[in-house]
């Protein structure tokens, strides 16, 4: 077994993060006492490089803003990480450090549970990796879809060209922004919602608050909504599934 077993997450401004909680659970189940799952909340992307040369380090999730930045600083990519172009999982295994993306495994779990069929396009609010990942599971599915970049003036955040024919002839509508999340916990996307009907579903990847201002606007229209909780879970388990091979193979250290 690899003596490797330091774990985490890399991100920005991600102090209030359920993912340590989440994995101490992992690990408890599995009867593991001696791995370590921490914070890596780095301040730049210049500082990715001195985290990678850490001798313990077996592994970490990436969050927002270092997605797509981190596959410049590693060694492989899975296929599907590839085709996203963007990555949430890092494993060191075979003396490289490989980037999965385990976001479209908790994206398909919430469309799961959704139980929505492809017959009206989607929209996404924001281009960014966790976009990615849904971009690729509604197209693995047969949805028509279309994505929504944010641009903001004077503090106010807007989409341009969506209009309210768009949104009327959809049904899912996902927010991959931070917006709703701390310290933006007042905001949402600005769309049209007064159009929002019992067939709409907004389904927001945050999951911190529990209910956000996104999902407000849906319950104040009789629309559904969802949070990342589910997500969050599923793409977790998947993560911690790569890392528990990696834990049973005989890894040597870094040269």
């Amino acid at each position: 077994m690899t003596e490797r077993k330091n774990l985490g997450l890399l991100g920005k401004d991600i102090q209030r993060s359920n993912s340590p909680a989440l994995f101490a659970r992992f690990f408890q189940e599995a009867g593991l006492k001696d791995l370590s799952y921490d914070l890596f909340d780095l301040s730049g992307p210049e500082l990715i490089p001195d985290l990678l040369a850490e001798e313990d380090l077996l592994g970490f999730n990436v969050t927002s803003p270092y997605k797509k930045e981190i596959i410049q600083h590693i060694d492989s990519l899975s296929e599907e990480a590839a085709l996203t172009g963007a990555v949430n999982t890092v494993v060191w295994n075979d003396n490289i450090w490989i980037g999965h993306n385990t976001d479209v495994i908790g994206v398909r779990a919430t469309l799961d549970k959704l139980d929505l069929k492809p017959d009206y396009p989607a929209i996404i609010m924001g281009n960014g990796g966790a976009s990615k990942a849904v971009q690729y599971v509604l197209k693995e599915r047969g949805f028509e879809y279309r994505v929504f970049s944010r641009i903001s003036r004077d503090g106010s955040f807007r989409y341009y060209q969506l209009t309210k024919d768009m949104v009327r002839e959809s049904q899912l509508i996902v927010n991959t922004t931070l917006l709703g999340k701390p310290p933006h916990e007042d905001k949402m996307p600005a769309i049209p919602y007064l159009v929002l009907t019992e067939q709409h579903v907004l389904f927001d990847l945050n999951y911190i608050p529990s209910v956000s201002a996104f999902m407000r606007m849906a319950d104040k229209y009789g629309a559904r909504s969802i949070n990342g909780d589910l997500m969050l879970e599923s793409q977790a388990r998947a993560s911690w599934e790569i890392w528990k091979e990696a834990l049973s193979m005989e890894i040597p250290g870094k040269s």
